[in-house]
């Protein structure tokens, strides 16, 4: 499975915070969305937009929802995808899950 920048929505925003005004005008923050996976990862750590791009690629690559996607598309790859359906309705069974109530 290759992913690439192709694969996400890629969005530049105004940073804030210190830095003066140079940063208040510049789009250098970066928003980096995974269309498929749905993951998000922000950077503005940098005042370089490109720079940033492969800082928040990164951090939605090492994100949990993207990792969660990333092993499900490798199973269906694999034709594994029985065994995670066997894992999924091991978990879903009633004395597996713990549900909580919360008084307002």
């Amino acid at each position: 499975i290759s992913i690439t920048i192709k694969d996400c929505r890629v969005d530049a925003l105004r940073a804030s915070g210190p830095g003066g005004q140079k940063r208040n005008k510049t789009c250098s923050a970066i928003r980096i969305t995974h269309l498929l996976s749905g993951a998000v990862a922000e950077a503005k750590d940098g005042k370089d937009q490109h720079q940033n791009k492969k800082v928040a690629f990164r951090r939605m690559a090492e994100s949990k929802k993207f990792q969660i996607w990333l092993k499900i598309e490798i199973a269906k790859k694999l034709n594994q995808l029985k065994d995670i359906d066997e894992v999924v309705d091991q978990a879903m069974k009633e004395e597996n899950l713990k549900i909580q109530f919360y008084k307002p």
